[in-house]
């Protein structure tokens, strides 16, 4: 996965991610995704656990929405 630069307080871009195994999109249907993030510069959690949108299951395709509460964190 790429690397996303973003300051405190950026609210874009949405992460949207697609799990893959060998190329094929992994079937999501049923299970639960979280987002977690670290500071790049001195390794502390930032964002711990929250949760992911499965926009759709059977392909594997994921969105993570930053939320205002999250502008303080870092």
């Amino acid at each position: 996965m790429a690397d996303v630069s973003i300051r405190k307080g950026d609210r874009l871009p949405q992460l949207d991610r697609q799990f893959t195994l060998n190329g094929v999109g992994v079937n999501l249907t049923s299970s639960t995704v979280t987002f977690s993030m670290w500071d790049a510069a001195d390794v502390t959690q930032v964002i711990t656990d929250a949760a992911c949108t499965i926009v759709t299951a059977a392909t594997g395709n994921v969105r993570y929405l930053w939320t205002r509460s999250e502008e303080h964190t870092s």
